[in-house]
C-alpha cells in the first residue's frame, strides 16, 4: 500500500510555521520572505509523497505559480 501523501499541515509542522504560510510560499506569494519559501520547498521536496500535491490548487486554477521541480 502507498504511503499517505503529506499535507501542508505537516510541512507546516515540520518547518516550524503555520499551514497559511505553507501555502502562501508554495504559491510565490510577494508576503512570504524568499528564504522561508526556499525552507518550505526543500521540505516539501525531501518528502517525496508530496510532489504533485502542492501544485494541485495552482494547476487547478491555471496559475504559473509550479513552475519549479519538486525534485
Amino acid at each position: 500500500m502507498a504511503p499517505n501523501p503529506v499535507t501542508i499541515k505537516d510541512i507546516a509542522r515540520i518547518a516550524g510555521v503555520s499551514h497559511t504560510t505553507v501555502s502562501r510560499a508554495l504559491r510565490n506569494h510577494p508576503a512570504i520572505a524568499p528564504k522561508t519559501v526556499e525552507r518550505i520547498r526543500a521540505i516539501a521536496a525531501a518528502e517525496k509523497r508530496a510532489a504533485g500535491r502542492g501544485c494541485a490548487r495552482c494547476c487547478r486554477f491555471s496559475k504559473t505559480c509550479c513552475s519549479w521541480s519538486w525534485s
